[in-house]
């Protein structure tokens, strides 16, 4: 950093000198401290890209764009500066992962040097420019421009080199190859693949981790296919030349082992897999490589662990998943379902609500499994609120909350259950119009014996059913005969009587007729 500061150092006091001057001196001097200033700010420029302060870097390249395009009458220098600027934007676009500006930058600049009239400009400009292009287009999944433009960076990449087999060329048919593999065209991949692996071979011989990469993109290229037997053959080859090669806690390592361990749970090869995991797993820990880690692995592993009782060690596992940045909020499930937060509190599921504080599965875990049971009446208000608020499908809703009342009922907390569907109500009036949240209502209120809010929600309910539910109705004549609505009850059970295919609701419906006019008469008597 020491030595970037003063380098930028020198740089202002450049440019303040050409601020001193510039009204000073002849018209040929003027010109020479404007090309000072159009150089120096270039190089600042590229320091602060150095640095990875990219906007900084892409404001100063903007600016001197902008001065240099409006000159007439521009000089060769000049044109240099601004095309160096031009490729200047597109690298700290890329950088940035801004490909649509990287894409628009490496443009300008290659038309400018295909039409160049600089002689200093030479062929080796013009195949970066191409190669940068090129990368941006594969990244942007424009694979086919990607393609197009990698060749044409190989052919000049052949008359640079003589046609010889170099490294620049083994690394160039890899990324052709890549391409390839993305956009579907697998033999092609293949086909460029193998002849990399003959260009590396030849320049760096066969133990080199740049071979067990290579390798690894066939053993990807044979998954993609479906052959995961030839994948787990390239991978392990791969391993093998890294173990020669690199520190046994590489990350080359502990990549290759991770594809190891899919291929082999996808192959049902559990034993094999856990075995390659616990090899790899000491160095993901000692390097503290978790955040880097595929999640889906662990998930895997962690179920193959469940599945054959290994609690302790799946909690180990555990215990990284939910301190890595990909940590989902399933895992502070699966964790409180092994009851080990007591050790450790700072993975409960108030931690993962405070970290997830919107997610429903979350909530209601804790809603079912502590609330509920601890008769946290106030809890469960605020919870049942948020779920309310944080639930937009209408449809999703109601399945969340009339669950949520199942359970208070089941627990013996119905008037709860009552004051949840209230507060669902409350935050979302949509849900009345929802025949399963009005059935739930009702049912709640009828077994609070609320007779006379009952029945009117059953009567709603029957109203809006296109195909009569008998069971539906036998609850709603039941409810109005409780709430004194004989009238209304024995049309309904009239009706059973008579159009219900279900002999045993119809033998029911007449019973109850029966019963009603003998109380009647006795009443009358």
């Amino acid at each position: 950093m020491a030595k970037w500061f003063h380098g930028e150092l020198k740089m202002v006091q450049r440019i303040k000198a050409f601020y001193e001057n510039r009204s000073h001196g002849s018209k040929s001097k003027k010109s020479e401290f404007v090309n000072e200033l159009y150089s120096a700010s270039y190089s600042l420029a590229r320091c602060y890209a150095d640095r990875d302060e990219y906007i900084e870097s892409e404001t100063i390249y903007k600016e001197l764009i902008t001065a240099l395009e409006s000159i007439d009458g521009i000089s060769d220098y000049q044109k240099q500066i601004m095309y160096r600027c031009y490729h200047g934007v597109g690298v700290v676009a890329m950088k940035r992962l801004q490909y649509d500006e990287a894409e628009k930058y490496f443009i300008k600049d290659l038309a400018f040097l295909q039409n160049r009239d600089i002689e200093s400009i030479d062929t080796r400009n013009l195949l970066v420019v191409r190669q940068n292009l090129a990368l941006v287009y594969m990244h942007q999944e424009k694979f086919e421009k990607s393609t197009e433009e990698y060749n044409k960076v190989l052919k000049m990449r052949e008359q640079l080199d003589f046609g010889e087999d170099s490294l620049e060329i083994g690394q160039l048919l890899t990324n052709i190859g890549l391409c390839y593999r993305r956009s579907g065209n697998l033999d092609m991949a293949e086909k460029m693949y193998k002849r990399s692996l003959d260009c590396k071979v030849k320049g760096l011989g066969w133990n080199h981790p740049d071979i067990g990469m290579l390798l690894q993109n066939l053993g990807v290229l044979e998954q993609v296919r479906g052959n995961l037997e030839g994948a787990i053959k390239y991978n392990q080859q791969a391993e093998e030349i890294y173990m020669k090669t690199t520190d046994e806690d590489s990350l080359y390592l502990i990549r290759v082992r991770e594809n190891l361990i899919c291929q082999l749970l996808q192959l049902d090869k559990h034993s094999q897999a856990v075995e390659v995991y616990w090899k790899n797993y000491k160095y993901v820990n000692k390097k503290n490589f978790w955040d880097m880690s595929l999640p889906v692995l662990h998930e895997k592993i962690v179920q193959i662990l469940s599945q054959q009782e290994m609690q302790a060690q799946m909690l180990e596992v555990l215990l990284h998943m939910i301190d890595a940045s990909w940590c989902k909020p399933e895992y502070y499930i699966w964790y409180d379902n092994l009851k080990a937060h007591t050790d450790h509190p700072q993975h409960s599921l108030d931690d993962g609500l405070k970290r997830f504080p919107e997610n429903i599965g979350l909530m209601l875990r804790k809603l079912s499994q502590y609330m509920i049971p601890s008769k946290d009446t106030d809890g469960i208000i605020k919870t049942a609120a948020k779920v309310t608020k944080a639930v937009e499908d209408i449809e999703q809703l109601v399945s969340i909350v009339c669950s949520i009342a199942d359970w208070l009922d089941g627990a013996d907390m119905k008037d709860v259950a009552e004051d949840v569907l209230g507060v669902t109500l409350k935050g979302q009036p949509k849900v009345f119009e929802n025949e399963r949240f009005m059935f739930a209502q009702a049912c709640i209120k009828a077994k609070l014996n609320k007779y006379g809010e009952s029945w009117p929600l059953f009567q709603k309910l029957l109203e809006k059913e296109q195909e009569p539910i008998w069971y539906h109705h036998m609850l709603a004549a039941q409810n109005a005969i409780y709430a004194g609505q004989h009238e209304d009850g024995k049309k309904i059970l009239i009706d059973i009587k008579e159009t219900c295919q279900d002999e045993e609701m119809a033998t029911k419906a007449k019973d109850i007729l029966e019963y009603l006019k003998n109380e009647l008469d006795n009443a009358t008597a």
